[in-house]
């Protein structure tokens, strides 16, 4: 059986797309979502959340996160 297949079947990670062309599969862990882009569509707002969210995320994750 395929890992992601089983991983995805156990709730361990969650897998969104077709898989086809232009809608690959996006795996992330559950509860993670609010981490997820929201889309070139989004509104400006909803960005501006993200970013503010993520900004929030990453100063979490205290001195072993290194960006660049």
């Amino acid at each position: 059986m395929n890992p992601d297949l089983w991983a995805t079947q156990q709730g361990l990670i969650c897998c969104s797309g077709s898989g086809y062309r232009g809608d690959s599969f996006r795996y992330r862990l559950p509860g993670h979502e609010p981490l997820l882009w929201p889309g070139y569509n989004a509104s400006e707002e909803e960005k501006q959340a993200w970013r503010e969210h993520r900004a929030a995320h990453m100063r979490g994750l205290g001195e072993g996160w290194v960006g660049k």
